[in-house]
């Protein structure tokens, strides 16, 4: 088995690794690491930057059917990934890319996808979470907010802690029965 990257590959790799290079020198004095992108302001404006230049790119959609803005494949996803993570760069919204677009991509009506997955793509919008609660932690079996559906919309009643991004996201997943 060849485990070598081919042409196409190599040459996405020396794109993706000079364009993080450039993003690098641009980042604030402030940012001490990945975690800095979301505890001061203008660590938060770079990360946001970021995302949108792979936005741009079409960097945030490896692995995506075409059909939803796809670009690449799995490997060019770990080609981008690599090189992010070399770089310490923000710029990857974890809720949205890593998470919330996949289960989109496997579960979500049509009508879903097209709603929210040109944000993520976009680097435009910005996710949280909210899984954690009292007496369950992150434990999806034991969550007990409800979600009862009234009408056009859905009345959720329960108690979340530790949301995650939250102050910082522009949109919300939640995890409800």
């Amino acid at each position: 088995m060849d485990f070598r990257l081919t042409p196409k590959q190599e040459a996405l790799k020396k794109e993706v690794y000079s364009f993080c290079a450039e993003l690098e020198k641009k980042k604030p004095d402030t940012y001490t690491g990945i975690e800095s992108k979301n505890e001061i302001d203008e660590c938060q404006e770079f990360h946001r930057y970021c995302a949108r230049e792979f936005g741009k790119k079409g960097w945030l959609t490896f692995g995506w059917p075409e059909e939803y803005g796809g670009k690449g494949d799995m490997m060019d996803k770990v080609i981008f990934s690599e090189a992010v993570g070399y770089y310490d760069l923000p710029g990857v919204d974890e809720f949205g890319v890593a998470m919330l677009a996949p289960t989109l991509l496997a579960a979500a009506t049509d009508e879903i996808r097209k709603k929210f997955l040109p944000g993520i793509a976009a680097g435009e919008t910005m996710w949280c979470e909210l899984w954690s609660e009292p007496n369950a932690g992150s434990d999806l079996a034991a969550i007990r907010t409800r979600a009862v559906k009234d009408g056009d919309s859905y009345i959720l009643n329960g108690q979340k802690t530790f949301i995650t991004n939250g102050y910082v996201a522009d949109l919300i997943v939640v995890a409800v029965k």
